[in-house]
């Protein structure tokens, strides 16, 4: 926890504004299209429903943890790095948003995550999941146990989806470039000249 509080204490430099324009971009259409994900996979029969209870506990995650990361300066790339490297711990977290889902009505599980949303933020906030983790992993090895999470690309599909479509706009962009530096040289051209006075006069 103490480590916790000194990583929210920790301040990045803060990114230049065009690269942070860039990056806001790329995180709303990396989430929209892993909310597409988890709309999608909950209609495979069978794992459909637990892989959704899995994705959505993730995406509840990132959302509170985000708010903590922002306030750092933390670029998107090392959050994306750091949730994958600590998957276990995020999906135990955002599960408490979905329990309720599972238990009550909508209208009432919503009411509830609603009031409960600032308690979760604050909650991110004071976390730290490389300590609890080294705090696991250390309990572990007192009786003999080793514990090795690897990384689960949690967002890999997401983010191969999004820069393709990025790189899709990108080349649109390239198109619609050149066809308005050639069509102002064109304009350019048809433009009439100016008739220049003759040195007589």
């Amino acid at each position: 926890m103490h480590e916790g509080r000194q990583m929210q204490k920790l301040r990045h430099a803060p990114q230049p504004l065009n690269l942070f324009i860039a990056q806001e971009v790329y995180r709303v259409l990396l989430f929209t299209i892993f909310l597409a994900q988890v709309v999608v996979v909950r209609h495979v029969p069978y794992i459909g429903p637990g892989v959704r209870f899995l994705l959505t506990s993730w995406v509840y995650a990132f959302y509170w943890f985000d708010y903590k990361w922002s306030l750092t300066n933390l670029a998107l790339e090392k959050r994306i790095q750091f949730f994958q490297s600590h998957w276990a711990y995020f999906a135990g977290f955002g599960s408490l948003c979905i329990i309720p889902q599972l238990l009550f009505p909508f209208l009432l599980s919503e009411a509830l995550m609603g009031m409960a949303f600032p308690l979760f933020v604050l909650m991110a906030c004071e976390s730290d999941p490389r300590a609890q983790y080294e705090q696991v992993a250390g309990a572990e090895a007192r009786y003999g146990r080793q514990m090795e999470l690897g990384i689960v690309p949690v967002f890999s599909t997401a983010q191969r989806m999004t820069t393709a479509l990025i790189q899709q706009f990108d080349s649109v962009l390239v198109g619609m470039r050149y066809v308005v530096s050639r069509l102002t040289f064109v304009f350019k051209r048809v433009q009439p000249q100016p008739q220049q006075r003759s040195a007589s006069s």
